[in-house]
């Protein structure tokens, strides 16, 4: 949204490789070692992140516990499983805590 309320569209792709062709179609830049800024200009106007390579193929992931860890104030969490901050609530837990 510009400063006159019009709305600007940076980058659209739907589909199976639309995130793919977004981050191809960014200026990236190299910040360090695994953290990169993308960038996606349109006009006088830019929207930029900052993304940073958690894992890939030349640096193996660390094995998933074998066992969720709860630390007795809360539900356990799913190996691999997103917060609850990022992903949202778990529906089963949100359907729950209606009834």
């Amino acid at each position: 949204m510009t400063l006159d309320g019009k709305p600007v569209e940076f980058f659209n792709e739907s589909g199976r490789f639309g995130l793919e062709k977004m981050i191809n179609a960014a200026q990236r830049k190299r910040l360090d070692n695994q953290l990169f800024e993308l960038r996606w200009p349109q006009g006088a106007s830019s929207v930029g992140v900052q993304l940073r390579i958690i894992s890939n193929a030349a640096t193996p992931a660390p094995a998933a516990p074998a066992a969720p860890v709860n630390s007795g104030n809360g539900p356990q969490a799913k190996p691999g499983a997103l917060p609850s901050i990022i992903a949202g609530p778990d529906e089963a837990m949100a359907n729950n805590n209606k009834q």
